[in-house]
Parts: structure tokens; C-alpha cells; sequence
């Protein structure tokens, strides 16, 4: 999750990945007043702060599952918790793109990012659980045959 979150989130807020995240089209009048007012049309940007502060702190990551079962399926889920710098006011009446828009935006996956994000965690887990067997000649022992 933070290599997602140090590589990825980033470029959620870049204006040439609108088509890549998904994101919904503004309005001319929206654009407008944001070339105005911030020189600058990207999506989820208006004076930078929202971007800079959501890629420079580092998110709460809480992570949870159940263990591997007979059928040899398991579930793990991991949840990054990411905050706007500003008081968020969650009003579904608001014409355009309102927060929940944005927020849904900046959390969205692509099906590859999806599959690198298991793919590390993987390698990361097998060496974590290789240092951690290494150290422990009784579970290795009680493991033995089994992995």
C-alpha cells in the first residue's frame, strides 16, 4: 500500500491521466474559471493543496483477512485512509463533480495496479515470512512438508 500510495496516487492528480482513473468530465464553465483563477484546468487541482498534501503525508494503512482455509482460498483486504486538507462538506445536491466524485477518483485502481499492488505484497510477505522462519527453528520444524 505505500508503494501505491508513493507512486501511484500522484498520478491521479495529473491532467493526461483523466482517461486512465476514470475521471468525470468537468464542466467548460468549471474549466474556465479554473484557468482563471489557478492557471490550470487538471482534474482534482485547483492551488495544488489537496495534491501536495495527500502525497506528502503518509496515509493510515490498516490491514485485515482471514486465514487460508481448506479450499485453499483466503481473504486479505487493505484499507489506505487518505484525508483532504480542508472541511469536507459530502452534499450530493451540488451540480457537477461534487466530493464524493473526487474522493472516488482519487481512490480508484487500475486492473494493473491492482495486480502489481498483490505482486509486491507477495514478494514482500515471502521475504518477511522467510526472515521470520529463519529465526525460528520451531515453527520451522512444525512447518516442515508444508511450505
Amino acid at each position: 500500500m505505500l508503494l501505491h500510495w508513493k507512486n501511484r496516487i500522484p498520478n491521479h492528480f495529473k491532467q493526461t491521466n483523466r482517461n486512465k482513473y476514470d475521471h468525470a468530465e468537468r464542466t467548460e464553465y468549471t474549466k474556465a474559471l479554473k484557468r482563471q483563477r489557478h492557471g490550470s484546468i487538471t482534474d482534482l487541482v485547483k492551488t495544488g493543496a489537496t495534491r501536495d498534501h495527500m502525497t506528502s503525508f503518509r496515509p493510515k494503512i490498516r490491514i485485515g483477512g482471514a486465514a487460508v482455509n481448506k479450499e485453499g482460498t483466503g481473504l486479505l483486504s487493505l484499507t489506505m485512509e487518505l484525508r483532504f486538507p480542508f472541511p469536507v462538506r459530502f452534499d450530493t445536491s451540488e451540480r457537477g463533480v461534487n466530493m464524493i466524485q473526487m474522493a472516488s477518483e482519487i481512490a480508484r485502481w487500475t486492473d494493473d495496479e491492482i495486480k502489481d499492488a498483490a505482486n509486491d505484497f507477495a514478494k514482500v510477505f515471502a521475504v518477511e515470512f522467510g526472515l521470520l522462519i529463519a529465526r525460528a527453528p520451531k515453527i520451522k520444524k512444525k512447518l516442515e512438508g508444508l511450505i
